[in-house]
């Protein structure tokens, strides 16, 4: 209650204040709070006919460049989970800016007056959030100390799914015209539920993160998927952590959560050239859904753990500083 109340006196304050500015270039060089236009699809076929762009919404985020690097420095699209931004992501940006890296710590909710999703994801759909990070990359582009050809995105669970499926040139194309892609994507347990195939794919590195035990977003469906997508040329490292629950790298001490959606009765492939929906199992076509709820009635299984892992933290974090040294030909110490 009271961090649903802090957000929503900090919307007001964006909305009424100086801040709320709505950016459309970073070619000024400025920094902090970026408020900025973005869009609202239900679905992700929405994003791929184009009618999404009738759903028009404002959001933020914050943009924190490093003093110790050297310009023009890469970059990282932070997408946050089903709780919103937090200690973890902040965290991640802290340290992505320790290395050099400049952060742009995305608010998909606030200002669309949204505190978590973990109880009902209808609130936003996963497509929204991808949209989001695109339109995050364009601005990162415009800005003089960053180079575009360098910025990365890193997400956290359902923030997983978006550095997932910003993967997929299908989705960029709609939304970014001309080449620019993100040029690394590293998720945290994303759900994987439902795997979209496609040929069109940006094949740039991805590294994927997940803890062996998470019983909120499984992650045997996931490596399926690492696999279709390695199968395809995508540059794609896994690292499981035994034991590890999800969240095991900022999620707080461990516990069980009774109400949250877990998605993980569903183990299915979204073909995005086809539209055709595959049971992984079974290989049975499965229906299309009408709605959200459908999906959920299908799908939906209620509570999970959470979890903070010490160790598979500490591993965490030095895959991902070693990944994004490599793909950014840079020397973090």
């Amino acid at each position: 209650m009271i961090r649903a109340l802090a957000s929503l006196i900090f919307a007001l304050t964006l909305v009424s204040g100086a801040r709320a500015e709505i950016v459309t270039s970073l070619a000024d060089g400025r920094a902090g709070v970026i408020v900025f236009d973005s869009f609202s699809p239900a679905t992700i076929g929405e994003i791929i006919d184009g009618s999404f762009k009738y759903k028009t919404t404002t959001i933020h985020a914050t943009l924190a460049l490093p003093a110790n690097a050297t310009t023009p420095m890469p970059a990282m699209v932070i997408a946050h989970g089903s709780g919103g931004l937090g200690f973890r992501e902040r965290e991640w940006a802290r340290r992505l800016n320790e290395w050099g890296i400049a952060t742009f710590l995305v608010d998909s909710f606030t200002l669309r007056g949204i505190s978590s999703t973990a109880e009902d994801q209808s609130q936003l759909s996963q497509g929204a959030s991808a949209i989001d990070a695109f339109l995050a990359l364009k601005l990162l582009a415009t800005h003089p100390a960053i180079d575009a050809e360098r910025i990365g995105v890193i997400g956290f669970s359902k923030g997983g799914g978006v550095a997932m499926h910003t993967a997929f040139d299908k989705l960029r194309r709609s939304v970014i015209d001309g080449k620019l892609k993100f040029a690394a994507h590293v998720p945290f347990y994303p759900g994987c539920g439902l795997a979209f195939h496609s040929r069109e794919l940006t094949r740039t590195p991805i590294l994927h993160l997940h803890g062996q035990a998470d019983d909120w977003t499984p992650v045997a469906p996931c490596l399926a998927w690492m696999e279709w997508l390695r199968s395809q040329g995508v540059p794609i490292e896994s690292r499981i952590y035994a034991g590890a629950y999800h969240g095991f790298d900022g999620g707080g001490p461990p516990r069980y959560l009774p109400r949250v959606q877990s998605f993980k009765k569903c183990d299915e492939i979204l073909d995005l050239d086809s539209w055709r929906r595959t049971d992984r199992q079974t290989g049975e076509l499965s229906p299309r859904y009408a709605s959200f709820q459908a999906v959920v009635d299908r799908c939906v299984v209620r509570g999970a753990h959470i979890g903070v892992d010490p160790e598979a933290q500490r591993q965490a974090i030095v895959e991902v500083r070693g990944f994004l040294a490599r793909v950014f030909k840079i020397e973090i110490r």
